[in-house]
């Protein structure tokens, strides 16, 4: 992760409220680019519509501290609905049980009442299960940078993925085709694939969107005749 890409994904939050800043540090796509790829006859406004969950979450987070108001925002939507409902699934998968120790109710209601300078020190995250871990762990272990397991998407995309996903983005037959100007996305696949710009994030959730649109040809349980007088993906 290059600070190019951060730095692009941080001015994605610029001018937001703090409820929406953290989602468009990580969206793929912010609002410019939003108005960039959608197709001439949808409104731009209705990209609000994406926000209603995460809003009616800020608002009932309560008086707390921000991090306080962040974090139950982020209980409430991230952590269900996305990082913990891939996580069952992969783990399951492969029959493991995983974080069960910390969705122990009682434990997630202790924490979420701790003081918030407890939670969140200067740069220091975690700090109360940090201190705890000490106790049986080296430094090196409890001060180790955290290290996903993100896929080399971009690669992906330049190598082994590259036709089909010229064939999948560009395809005038996909049902939600018409939602997107081809012209930006085809824009985006030659300067992703020349090394002009790097859009691995974007391209990638493009083409698994299309690809579930494409599935079976529904999209979200509407025929695809149906599909096409939708204005906007929900």
């Amino acid at each position: 992760m290059n600070w190019h890409f951060l730095a692009s994904q941080l001015a994605q939050g610029f001018g937001q409220s703090q409820s929406r800043q953290s989602y468009l540090w990580m969206a793929p796509f912010g609002p410019r680019w939003m108005r960039t790829i959608w197709a001439r006859d949808v409104d731009p406004s209705e990209f609000e519509m994406a926000f209603a969950p995460l809003d009616e979450a800020a608002a009932d987070a309560g008086a707390g501290s921000g991090i306080d108001r962040l974090l139950y925002q982020f209980l409430m939507t991230y952590l269900p609905d996305d990082i913990l409902m891939k996580t069952d699934r992969a783990a399951m998968y492969n029959s493991l049980e995983v974080r069960a120790p910390f969705l122990d109710v009682d434990l997630a209601s202790y924490v979420c009442n701790l003081p918030t300078h407890l939670k969140l020190s200067g740069t220091t995250k975690k700090r109360v299960l940090k201190s705890v871990a000490r106790r049986y762990l080296p430094d090196e272990i409890v001060d180790r940078k955290k290290h996903g397991f993100g896929m080399p998407v971009d690669d992906l995309l330049r190598g082994v993925l590259r036709e089909r996903c010229f064939d999948i983005l560009l395809s005038r037959q996909n049902p939600i085709a018409h939602w997107f100007d081809r012209t930006a996305v085809e824009g985006m696949l030659h300067q992703h694939m020349s090394g002009q710009a790097n859009h691995g994030k974007r391209l990638w959730s493009l083409l698994v969107l299309f690809m579930v649109a494409g599935r079976d040809r529904t999209v979200a349980g509407v025929d695809a005749a149906a599909a096409r007088n939708l204005p906007l993906p929900t």
